[in-house]
């Protein structure tokens, strides 16, 4: 599995039966802000995703089945370091 962020929206790739999805997008009135980092770990059931905005929000998802567990708003003085 890989994940790849474009801008706004954030993807996966399976590589074994080639196909792509959607996992999520910018939520609505965040016109100046795009996926700046992804971190993926895969654990023993699942994976857990954490995705770094470019104006200083981390996003984590703790299960690729059930997106979005909780939202964190980094100090202001390092917004991209994930």
């Amino acid at each position: 599995m890989v994940a790849l962020s474009l801008y706004a929206s954030v993807y996966l790739w399976n590589a074994a039966t080639g196909t792509i999805t959607e996992l999520c997008e910018m939520p609505p009135g965040s016109a100046d802000d795009y996926y700046s980092s992804v971190s993926f770990m895969p654990t023993a059931s699942d994976s857990i995703l954490a995705l770094g905005s470019s104006l200083g929000s981390v996003q984590v998802i703790a299960s690729l089945r059930e997106p979005l567990l909780l939202t964190i708003v980094l100090v202001e003085k390092y917004p991209n370091s994930l």
